[in-house]
């Protein structure tokens, strides 16, 4: 049974990062697509939510990422470029590249070792 529940956890885990709220200290891979080319590159990147909880992006500043799942931040960020009139029709991707979190799982457990 211990085998069984953490095959279950390493299969959900992927899945579950995605559904997962940010924290302080995450690392988030931000692409910008629907926009001119020179401007992709000035906010597709890799972003640090700082001890704010937040990230600072070209145009808008600093935008709350801390406690959003990866599909709330891309709206937040579509929203602000739509909303302050920066960007018409922008495609935000959020993607928290796996080695950037770790879980814990508690219990009996054979051999300890972080999982990614």
């Amino acid at each position: 049974t211990e085998i069984l529940a953490a095959l279950l956890v390493a299969t959900a885990l992927p899945l579950a990062a995605q559904d997962a709220a940010l924290r302080v200290g995450d690392q988030v891979e931000i692409r910008l697509g629907g926009v001119p080319a020179e401007d992709v590159s000035t906010v597709s990147g890799i972003y640090t939510v700082d001890g704010e909880g937040a990230i600072n992006l070209a145009h808008i500043g600093k935008v709350r990422a801390a406690g959003l799942t990866q599909s709330q931040l891309q709206s937040s960020i579509e929203g602000a470029y739509k909303s302050q009139q920066i960007y018409t029709n922008p495609a935000i991707t959020v993607a928290v590249p796996t080695s950037a979190r770790f879980v814990d799982v508690g219990g009996d457990v054979r051999a300890p070792q972080p999982t990614a």
